[in-house]
């Protein structure tokens, strides 16, 4: 019977682990579980926005981060803030904005924007390497909060504060 207790209570020892082999046997078993996840793929483009004061627009720049893209198309506030691709189509806007702005303070309500001479978004589809920096601009009047973008890589969203 000693011999029978004697070796339950070795086997009981050889059982129980140390807490650094606990620490060990779990950080193995997270890692192999987060291999198994799928991660979510990062945008192939870094997006900041800055004030032109050139024209007096808001440019949104998307640094290329892949060794080749192709940007298809860029929705900026669901559609609702009208965008251009080249310095022409953001003068147009700028002009627009200041309209707008002058038929507010003259009459007292909103007038429509101008015509635009040429298709703001004539230079789509814009491609650049890595490095490259791809500009897109916005009338002053956009609070930019949401920006789609299409591209060769798939379809991305950014969210900016307001």
């Amino acid at each position: 019977m000693l011999n029978s207790g004697g070796a339950s209570r070795k086997a009981t020892e050889d059982i129980m682990l140390h807490p650094c082999h606990i620490a060990g046997v779990l950080a193995v078993l997270t890692a192999g579980m987060m291999g198994s996840v799928s991660l979510a793929q990062s945008a192939p483009y870094d997006l900041k926005w800055f004030y032109d004061d050139l024209v007096e627009v808001k440019r949104l720049d998307f640094i290329v981060l892949i060794d080749q893209l192709e940007i298809a198309d860029v929705i900026v506030n669901k559609g609702n803030c009208p965008i251009a691709t080249t310095f022409d189509g953001a003068v147009e806007l700028s002009v627009n904005d200041a309209v707008q702005k002058l038929g507010e303070v003259l009459a007292g309500q909103d007038m429509e924007p101008l015509q635009q001479t040429s298709d703001p978004a004539e230079g789509l589809p814009l491609s650049g390497v890595y490095g490259e920096s791809l500009s897109v601009f916005v009338g002053l009047s956009c609070n930019i909060l949401l920006v789609e973008i299409i591209t060769s890589e798939g379809e991305w969203s950014s969210q900016f504060k307001p």
